[in-house]
C-alpha cells in the first residue's frame, strides 16, 4: 500500500486542528463545516495532481482534440485505486471494458459545434457519462475515475475544471450519484454539460 500524500497529511491535520478549536470557535467551526464539504473533490484533485506530477500523460489526437489514450486512463484508475485502499473509503481493482475507453462515437461520429469551447464542453460531458453508463469501464472506482479523466481531458484542450471552496460539494456527490443510477444515461449529458459550463475557465 502508498502511503498518504503530503499535502493530504497536510489536510487531515488542519482539519483536526479545526475540529477541537471548533468547540470554542464559530470560526474554525465553520472551516471544518467547509472541509467536510470539500474533502472528496480536495483529495480527488490532489491525488490526479500527484498521478500527473509522475506519470507521462499520453493522448491521441483528433480534429484537433486531445483524448487521453486507453493505457493513460487504466493507469489512473489503478493509482487512485492504490490511494484510496489507505483511505476511509475504499474502491476496488477489476476488469475494464476497452471499448468504453476508446470513445470512437466521441471522436469520430459526434456533430462537431460550431463554437470550439462548446464542442470540447460537449464532448467532455460525453466522455464522464460513459463512467457513469451501466457498461461503465471498472468494477469499481468509475466516478472517481471519470471526473479525474474529465478533469485532464478538459486541461489538455485548454481548459480548467475546478469546484470553488465555497460550494457546497455535499449536493454535487449527490447529482452525480443521480446520473450514475440514471438507467437512460443519455439523459444526463444536458445536465453534465451545464455543470461543466459553471466551473470551466480557459487557461
Amino acid at each position: 500500500m502508498r502511503k498518504k500524500s503530503v499535502l493530504i497529511k497536510i489536510y487531515f491535520l488542519f482539519k483536526r486542528i479545526c475540529t477541537v478549536l471548533g468547540e470554542k470557535s464559530k470560526k474554525f467551526k465553520y472551516l471544518k463545516k467547509r472541509l467536510d464539504e470539500f474533502e472528496k473533490t480536495g483529495r480527488l484533485l490532489i491525488y490526479t495532481s500527484e498521478w500527473l506530477s509522475k506519470e507521462e500523460f499520453r493522448f491521441t489526437i483528433v480534429d484537433d482534440i486531445k483524448y487521453p489514450t486507453i493505457e493513460t486512463i487504466k493507469k489512473l484508475h489503478d493509482f487512485l485505486v492504490t490511494k484510496y485502499e489507505t483511505d476511509v473509503d475504499r474502491i476496488h481493482n477489476g476488469d475494464y471494458t476497452l471499448a468504453a475507453l476508446k470513445f470512437e462515437g466521441i471522436k469520430y461520429w459526434m456533430k462537431k459545434q460550431s463554437n470550439r469551447e462548446d464542442d470540447i464542453i460537449l464532448r467532455g460531458a460525453h466522455i464522464f457519462n460513459k463512467f457513469l453508463e451501466e457498461g461503465h469501464p471498472f468494477v469499481d472506482g468509475n466516478k472517481r475515475t471519470g471526473w479525474a479523466t474529465l478533469w485532464i481531458f478538459l486541461a489538455a484542450n485548454g481548459y480548467i475544471f475546478f469546484f470553488p471552496m465555497y460550494f457546497s460539494e455535499r449536493e454535487q456527490v449527490k447529482k452525480i450519484e443521480q446520473w450514475a443510477n440514471l438507467k437512460e444515461n443519455s439523459k444526463n449529458i444536458d445536465e453534465i454539460t451545464e455543470w461543466i459550463k459553471r466551473y470551466i475557465r480557459k487557461r
